[in-house]
């Protein structure tokens, strides 16, 4: 083959790639500026196009497996993030909210991570959320329930293959009581305790005063 011929050969490859780019256009373009009559007009077509085109696709990723470069999956991903601007874009009637979103979301996927946290703590710190003391009732409430899950955690630990019963069983005081209350026949205190720790629990400080009394008041005698 002489230089001529490889020349000729190169610049047809050239011709017919850029044809084939310029026909691909052309219908891209053309399809495009009649969408909407093409999905009306041949609904049935576009829907079997795509399922076609999907169970195909399917196939092939299952039959070679999961995709695994790291290339490919940055493809995948660039391509349904656009897909996924093209429908936000579409979504609304109004064009400049559609914009704006897209920029935010943009904007929020590109921002760095650490400033965004350094901004978060710099926010709690120079606005700290307001503190509300628990009223006697809550603080019950809370405690009852806190208790009833720590309760719940605990069987759930010493059903489970974790739990090394003889270890646990050496260190308590009461084995078969605490193998009752495990297996949900007896309560985890007994009355008994119960009114023991009625009887010996502190009273509750006075909370009855007002911030216009001063500290000599709480003197110690």
């Amino acid at each position: 083959m002489t230089h001529t011929d490889k020349k000729f050969g190169r610049y047809g490859a050239y011709l017919v790639l850029a044809g084939g780019w310029s026909v691909a256009l052309w219908a891209l373009q053309y399809a495009w500026e009649n969408i909407y009559a093409i999905i009306e007009s041949y609904s049935y077509y576009v829907l079997g196009y795509f399922a076609i085109a999907g169970l195909v696709s399917f196939a092939v990723c299952y039959y070679k497996g999961p995709v695994t470069d790291p290339r490919s999956l940055s493809l995948i991903k660039w391509t349904l993030q656009l897909a996924a601007l093209t429908l936000v874009y579409f979504g609304t009637q109004l064009t400049v909210v559609s914009v704006a979103t897209i920029i935010v979301m943009v904007t929020i996927s590109h921002f760095p991570t650490n400033c965004f946290q350094s901004f978060l703590i710099y926010w709690r710190r120079r606005f700290p959320p307001k503190l509300r003391r628990l009223t006697e009732d809550e603080y019950m409430m809370q405690g009852c329930e806190e208790t009833r899950r720590a309760l719940s955690q605990l069987k759930d630990y010493c059903h489970s293959p974790q739990c090394d019963t003889w270890h646990t069983v050496s260190r308590l005081k009461s084995p078969h009581r605490f193998a009752e209350w495990v297996e949900g026949n007896s309560p985890h205190v007994s009355d008994d305790e119960i009114r023991k720790h009625e009887r010996n629990a502190a009273p509750p400080l006075p909370m009855d005063f007002t911030d216009d009394e001063s500290d000599n008041d709480f003197s110690w005698t």
